[in-house]
């Protein structure tokens, strides 16, 4: 019939209905695992045109999209548009922002509390009670919960570090921009998480997160041989070498054994010299965080003020 109503346009495998032929077309690749658009700088690939477009604004590090209420800076409009909406409650949920919230969760966890939108997200939930880590990385030992985060991982092995600190005088570079922005919070201490309880702050949300599980005696973890528990795998893990007494990380100068990773790091400026943390305010280097932190603690109280300090 001229005129009448649209017919939508059904995919054959699950419920999903679109307006238009394209929608269904992008909406199928979520099945089939098709990455048509390719990034020209780095592996990356995407279902569709609009991931790859955000993508590739990464590597040209440019937020020209400013928040006119707060710091906050942004490499798509889309982005700040959502950024404004959630944080400062300005302008109207865009059509993807709505759908979000019309989302019911259905899938409960029968070990705690969370509920699940879907049955993948339900699984790799459950992987954070029982250590999983299906997807191992072939290059090294390491190994993780999740697809995404092996390919975060892999960037580590191909040498280039393209990451570079904004800071002045910091010569700190890396591979992965979460390491960057980690990093950078070193030289303003600045913690903007905050927990409910006990008002401890955090410079990352993970860090707020691993903290909470604290409070409600959460600890999923938990030891073979003791009654140990932790609410970190990577914990347990650390743990277990105190009934086997291994110290894997061996200092190849003096060959003094650690049982972590970042005590040898720790360790190895004892030889080198290395002191790759700058005091933000007079820029005196230290080998190690703490120092740096001690130090502003103690010689820039008045100028640092309570965000910047421990």
């Amino acid at each position: 019939m001229v005129g009448g109503p649209k017919q939508p346009f059904n995919c054959k495998i699950c419920t999903y209905s679109g307006e238009k032929r394209k929608q269904l077309m992008s909406h199928m690749r979520s099945h089939t695992g098709e990455k048509p658009y390719k990034c020209k700088v780095c592996s990356f690939s995407s279902a569709t045109a609009s991931n790859l477009r955000f993508h590739s604004s990464t590597h040209s590090n440019t937020r020209a999209y400013k928040c006119d209420t707060c710091d906050y800076s942004a490499t798509q409009s889309g982005t700040l548009h959502i950024h404004k909406f959630r944080r400062h409650g300005v302008g109207r949920p865009r059509r993807k922002e709505c759908l979000v919230k019309e989302r019911v969760r259905k899938f409960p966890c029968s070990t705690c509390s969370f509920i699940a939108f879907t049955r993948v997200g339900l699984v790799t939930h459950v992987r954070t009670h029982t250590g999983e880590k299906p997807y191992q990385c072939e290059k090294c030992d390491t190994s993780f919960a999740t697809k995404s985060a092996l390919k975060t991982h892999s960037v580590v092995h191909k040498g280039s570090k393209d990451f570079k600190c904004s800071w002045s005088r910091c010569d700190f570079v890396c591979s992965l921009k979460t390491n960057l922005k980690s990093h950078e919070l070193t030289h303003t201490n600045t913690k903007r998480f905050q927990c409910s309880a006990c008002q401890k702050r955090f410079a990352v949300k993970s860090s707020l997160k691993v903290h909470v599980m604290r409070h409600i005696g959460n600890k999923p973890f938990k030891c073979s041989i003791c009654l140990y528990a932790s609410v970190q795998s990577n914990k347990l893990t650390v743990h277990m070498l105190t009934h086997t007494g291994e110290r894997p990380y061996v200092c190849d100068i003096c060959s003094k054994a650690f049982v972590r990773k970042h005590h040898l790091q720790s360790h190895m400026p004892t030889h080198t010299g290395e002191k790759k943390y700058k005091c933000q305010f007079c820029m005196a280097p230290f080998a190690h965080i703490c120092n740096m932190n001690k130090h502003i603690n103690k010689m820039h109280t008045s100028k640092a003020g309570p965000e910047t300090l421990l």
